[in-house]
């Protein structure tokens, strides 16, 4: 299924010609319109329980990122520390 060009109408890709509009076209308008089409999406019909899942699942995807990222983090800290580290006076 593509839109036509002309009118916007849902119609068949196999179609010759509009039933809305009546024009016709080849198939190879019917595929240069199908590839260049933009999709957009304006709401996300999901259930619940599928929703909960996915978060879940975002979740689990995040930890190891945040393992790196704090790993790196003391890494660059720990050298910082000993580059800025004044040493003590003897007393």
């Amino acid at each position: 299924m593509w839109n036509c060009p002309f009118c916007k109408t849902e119609i068949a890709s196999s179609a010759d010609a509009c039933p809305k509009c009546g024009r016709s076209f080849g198939a190879a308008t019917a595929q240069s319109t199908a590839a260049s089409s933009r999709v957009i999406v304006t709401g996300l019909d999901l259930p619940f329980s599928d929703l909960v899942s996915l978060l879940i699942k975002l979740t689990f995807a995040a930890i190891p990122a945040l393992c790196i990222i704090a790993a790196v983090s003391a890494i660059i800290g720990g050298f910082t520390m000993v580059l800025l580290a004044v040493p003590a006076r003897a007393r």
